[in-house]
């Protein structure tokens, strides 16, 4: 396991990388999908997603397949930036 969380921005910084990371890795994935294989809400995801959306670094991949229910949209990296690359600053870590 992990070191513990301090607060609420380092917890969306994770949510945010994992929801990255499985993007980068899979593609194409609706909020419902991403939500449940990173462990987060759909909720939590949507916000993450969305935020992801207005920095520009996602974008929609058209609509998922269904096993009967509602089609829901698919989310992918925008694939115009080839990498991210991030730092994160504190007081006693970099």
């Amino acid at each position: 396991m992990g070191r513990p969380v301090r607060n609420t921005s380092e917890i969306r910084w994770r949510h945010t990388l994992e929801v990255i990371r499985l993007l980068r890795r899979e593609g194409g994935l609706s909020v419902p999908r991403l939500a449940h294989r990173a462990g987060l809400s759909v909720v939590t995801t949507l916000d993450v997603v969305d935020r992801l959306r207005e920095a520009g670094l996602v974008v929609q991949s058209g609509i998922t397949p269904s096993r009967g229910g509602r089609r829901a949209m698919g989310y992918d990296l925008d694939r115009r930036f080839g990498f991210l690359v991030g730092q994160r600053l504190g007081r006693r870590h970099v």
